[in-house]
């Protein structure tokens, strides 16, 4: 069963990145190096032809394998360069400590970065950036966050998971904190409930979202920070485990997922942005790019609103609010 369910929600997560990626890829990633993966695609020997520079946070990747990324997007490259008419090279690259040096953007002369709406909303004012598209993966491009527990146990809110074993889900492979967390923590923060004090040291507060749910199904830990279409999915595959839990919070619709020009791609490169943007849509429309969406579950990639940061800046807000009075809420 836990296997089941990891390997459909990797090819589950895959769809939400890959597909975000893979309409908008005009090289292709490979797996090696350690700050940045980077893999030059020269479509054209000659070196003047100007270069098209995607990236990508590592934390965009939810447990989801590198080279699988390879594989997904390589359906749709020959597609957008057949119909982008235009002279250009392109590369990719994977930058993992985002966080930690947001300059690396415009040291590697990116022109577009996907990325985590956790990220963006902590280094928009490092950085310039332009939001302008989402995934849509299910019914809408937001996402709510839920916690679990057992039918049977005495927890109904919050408040009872004081010194009770948590888990919460993993969004990224090689970040602590993410959405879910932030989340999480004010919700816990209000409460009074001290993560601190739930685990014993060779137990993890984090793991996968299967993993985590059938830890409370097995009564290894009480409760559980998922997102809520990964619990759908889980008990479609698994409906027993949806008859002994329960839902005791949920937030508000949360945006987990952006792509942003970059102030190199505002200034330089409008004609090709325009174009590039328009193919991308574009190709969601025609038979190839249905079966691609189909194949990993993914309805389109749609054009960023500002209301869709809003539930998501008011939650990140508070987050730091707490950060500031309280020096052990981080």
């Amino acid at each position: 069963m836990k296997n089941t369910v990891g390997i459909i929600l990797r090819c589950k997560y895959a769809g939400l990145l890959f597909c975000f990626l893979g309409l908008i890829l005009f090289g292709r990633i490979q797996s090696a190096g350690h700050t940045r993966i980077n893999d030059k695609i020269d479509l054209h020997a000659n070196d003047t032809i100007p270069v098209f520079k995607l990236a990508y946070s590592l934390s965009v990747f939810r447990n989801v394998n590198v080279n699988d990324a390879k594989a997904a997007a390589k359906i749709f490259i020959q597609e957008i360069i057949k119909q982008v008419k235009k002279n250009y090279r392109s590369e990719a690259t994977v930058i993992d400590n985002l966080l930690e040096n947001p300059n690396i953007i415009k040291k590697e002369d990116v022109n577009i970065i996907n990325m985590t709406s956790y990220e963006y909303l902590a280094i928009q004012k490092k950085i310039k950036l332009y939001p302008f598209a989402i995934p849509v993966l299910n019914d809408s491009c937001l996402n709510k966050v839920i916690i679990l527990v057992r039918k049977d146990s005495n927890i109904s809110s919050i408040a009872d998971l004081k010194n009770k074993r948590i888990k919460i889900q993993a969004t990224s492979p090689m970040s602590e904190t993410s959405i879910l967390d932030v989340w999480a923590k004010v919700q816990f923060n209000n409460n009074n409930v001290n993560l601190n004090n739930a685990f014993t040291s060779q137990e993890t507060l984090h793991e996968t979202a299967s993993k985590a749910i059938t830890s409370i199904f097995f009564k290894k830990t009480d409760a559980a920070v998922v997102v809520e279409d990964d619990y759908k999915t889980i008990i479609e595959l698994n409906p027993q485990l949806g008859k002994e839990l329960k839902v005791i919070a949920i937030s508000k619709p949360l945006l987990l997922a952006i792509s942003c020009y970059t102030e190199k791609e505002m200034q330089e490169n409008k004609s090709m942005r325009d174009l590039m943007i328009t193919t991308t849509f574009n190709l969601q429309k025609n038979q190839t790019g249905q079966n691609f969406l189909n194949i990993f579950k993914m309805r389109m990639l749609i054009p960023f609103k500002s209301d869709y940061l809003k539930n998501v800046t008011d939650l990140y807000n508070e987050y730091e609010s707490i950060a500031k009075k309280n020096k052990n809420f981080k």
